[in-house]
């Protein structure tokens, strides 16, 4: 079987997209020789012996054959990372076994990988001694596990903290500049040697013991003792931090030494972890021999208390390392399986539970705030594990006070948002976004407000999503990669615009672009927009602090924009939410006079007001005016702050007849005597009872064709024919309603 690069395809990212591994120098490559890259296309060639032809190709979704016999063709190797296992049958029976290795596009996916997986250990291990008492674990005893697959999860867990950077610094610092304690050691020797003089020295040549003759009397005494006891300083490495770092990396084999035991046979799932299990015996093998370990002896008691493994480089990071082990072995995760289960190591699905992690850590950090991530650990059967599965929603919840206001917040991670579920619907497929942040602030208008974030491992940069003049149009000749990123944009979009109460969509990718980068806005405020941030773990497997610094200030920013009153964005949901309010028999309703009307219906006023005479329709049409009482003993009066004088139209009706005479109202209002309206022809007697009573006069514009029935416009009035003001929306409903 031979693979090769397409002609034009042999890098990618500056790698090369097929090499082969030297597997005694490659310690992160276990199994395969050959590495392709992922989302790359190949030419495979199958050599057969004479006669032969292929029968099938598994998994056929990956191979496309170009001739009848299918021995050659194109292999695509699509978006999974980790093994890939080739079987080829032929016509005659014979049967062929290829596996092949693919890694990410990313040139640094292996190390954070690592960081990512330590990551998720540091998180269960802290989140299992913040939820259960210490007498819920049982220690860290290998032994206890039987399950093979559980085993192996767990030595994954233990892995990532071998192999983070770390712990073999540690390891460095213990070889090179061990622990070391001084001992006092008593050696009998002959007195008659050199011996340094000394209080003690005194005492025994004369004190009395087994003595022997001397030629010539020393200071008086003919005789000194055979032998004297002489105390001697030395150095030793079997020190109590020793012993506790010998004991840790043997039970650390052991683990590593089951998972050998228990992953029996010839699967490539088995294979991979047999394979990785004897590199890290072989690793901790080497640590046994390092003379700090090797010299100390075996550890009697769990020194807790000791200030070496408290406080002492290489000693202290031990020490974590075996209480983080310690517990996150004791952890079992069902969402391990999507990770690195059957031989694969898929990356982009690891990045996922990180981004909801760090997301998690990013909510936490909002000042006054207090959130609950116990949730994310379930305690059944005397089995803890943790609660994070794709397609299995999770979530934890806080709450806290930003601008005088209560908040809730809640975040999710794969909530599905689908028609008919009672919050945070989609009006039109299912959608599930990795992580959605819903915030809930109490009072107010605006009842909640929703912000979905993607993982995207695969992206390199900002600008291949975000470029303004990127194009988005489809393009049968692009390739699989691009269509993948229009696509994934395209889901931004539909997060934003098809789940209800969505104010924002944001991708969250590991970039290593510097450019500055600003989500996009709608309008001038944070929300309504779309956008990107860099998220990528650093050596502890935390988030850089650059790229946690802006994800916290925006997610601050959306809080707080969220929790404010008196935004654009409240109003616009203030009055879509009226707009739209559930009626039961609501139709669609549309009239031909709303191209005349300067704002929607429902918020144009109409003064619906009484015509006594056609005098009085002929004064109004000569003088543009429209007279309302002031005085409250007469009725129909209106005051200075009546809605009335803020009417937008006005629809002059008679109590005989079917004619309505309509206005648009210039927004004047004039005051007048009765004097000066039965000076200016005012037809009716506006001041019988005396002078120096005033009206109030609403300037009337441009007549207008209200296209009611008199009718119904005395229908919605008062009965005593009293100004009232009514919406456009009112007076066209019941227009339709009459018709109906």
């Amino acid at each position: 079987q031979e693979i090769a690069c397409l002609p034009g395809k042999e890098t990618s990212n500056g790698r090369p997209a097929l090499t082969v591994a030297d597997t005694h120098t490659d310690v992160h490559q276990h199994v395969n020789e050959v590495l392709l890259l992922e989302e790359m296309t190949y030419r495979y060639s199958i050599i057969l012996e004479s006669g032969a032809t292929v029968a099938s190709i598994e998994p056929s979704e990956l191979v496309s054959p170009d001739s009848n016999d299918r021995a050659s063709g194109r292999l695509h190797t699509g978006r999974s990372t980790g093994t890939v296992r080739i079987v080829v049958t032929t016509n005659f029976g014979g049967r062929f076994v290829c596996e092949l290795d693919v890694r990410s596009r990313k040139v640094s996916y292996e190390t954070e990988y690592r960081r990512m997986m330590l990551r998720l250990a540091e998180e269960g291990a802290e989140l299992l001694q913040s939820s259960f008492a210490a007498g819920t674990f049982r220690g860290f005893e290998p032994d206890q596990i039987d399950d093979a697959r559980t085993l192996y999860q767990r030595f994954a867990f233990l892995q990532a903290l071998l192999d983070s950077e770390a712990f073999t610094e540690a390891v460095e610092i213990v070889r090179h500049r061990p622990h070391t304690e001084h001992l006092v050691v008593d050696e009998q020797v002959d007195p008659a040697r050199h011996v340094k003089p000394s209080p003690s020295l005194a005492r025994q040549l004369v004190g009395p013991s087994d003595r022997q003759p001397v030629e010539r009397p020393i200071a008086g005494m003919t005789s000194i003792p055979k032998l004297i006891t002489r105390h001697t300083h030395v150095e030793t490495l079997d020190t109590a931090p020793n012993r506790f770092a010998r004991f840790v990396v043997l039970q650390w084999r052991a683990l590593a030494e089951r998972v050998i035991e228990n992953l029996s046979g010839n699967s490539t799932e088995k294979r991979r972890g047999r394979a990785e299990a004897e590199r890290i015996v072989e690793r901790l093998g080497l640590m046994l021999s390092v003379p700090a370990l090797a010299e100390a002896g075996p550890l009697q008691q769990i020194p807790n208390a000791n200030t070496v493994l408290a406080s002492r480089a290489g000693y202290r990071e031990l020490y974590r390392a075996f209480l983080i082990g310690d517990v996150a072995t004791s952890l079992s995760w069902d969402g391990g399986e999507d990770v690195y289960g059957a031989g694969k190591r898929d990356v982009a699905t690891l990045y996922e539970y990180w981004v909801f992690l760090e997301l998690a850590r990013v909510v936490q950090q909002l000042p006054g705030f207090r959130f609950d991530l116990s949730d994310l650990v379930a305690l059944s059967k005397d089995e803890m594990s943790l609660d994070l599965r794709r397609g299995s929603p999770s979530v934890v919840c806080g709450s806290g006070e930003w601008r005088g206001r209560r908040v809730d917040i809640e975040l999710w991670f794969n909530r599905t948002f689908g028609r008919g579920t009672s919050d945070g619907t989609s009006w039109t497929v299912q959608l599930r976004p990795d992580c959605s942040l819903r915030i809930r602030p109490h009072g107010g208008f605006d009842k909640e407000t929703w912000v979905h974030f993607d993982a995207k491992y695969r992206i390199e940069s900002y600008t291949a999503y975000f470029h303004p003049d990127a194009e988005l149009e489809d393009q049968d000749e692009a390739e699989p990669e691009t269509r993948a990123k229009r696509d994934d944009l395209r889901k931004m979009h539909s997060y934003r615009d098809a789940i209800r109460r969505t104010a924002g969509a944001y991708v969250l990718y590991p970039g290593s672009d510097d450019s500055k980068i600003e989500p996009l806005r709608r309008y001038h405020e944070v929300l309504p927009g779309l956008g990107a941030f860099i998220l990528r773990p650093g050596e502890n497997g935390e988030a850089t602090d650059v790229a946690s610094g802006v994800l916290t200030r925006f997610v601050a920013d959306v809080v707080d924009h969220a929790a404010a009153q008196g935004t654009s964005r409240e109003r616009v949901t203030f009055w879509e939410n009226e707009a739209y309010e559930p009626s039961e028999g609501l139709t669609e309703t549309r009239h031909e006079f709303s191209r005349s009307l300067d704002r929607p219906a429902a918020d144009s006023n109409v003064l619906l007001g009484y015509l006594r005479s056609e005098a009085h329709v002929n004064w109004i049409e000569r003088t543009r005016l429209y007279v309302l009482r002031t005085d409250p003993e007469r009725g129909g009066f209106v005051d200075v702050d009546s809605p009335v004088l803020r009417s937008d139209f006005a629809a002059l009706y008679r109590s005989d007849g079917d004619e309505v005479v309509g206005y648009r109202t210039t927004g004047a209002v004039y005051v007048r005597s009765g004097a000066e309206l039965r000076a200016d022809g005012y037809p009716t007697n506006p001041n019988s009872s005396g002078s120096g009573e005033r009206y109030l006069c609403l300037g009337l514009g441009e007549r207008i064709d209200v296209q009611a029935a008199a009718s119904l416009v005395r229908s919605l009035a008062p009965d005593d024919g009293s100004p009232c003001v009514v919406s456009w929306g009112d007076l066209l409903e019941s227009q339709s309603a009459s018709i109906r």
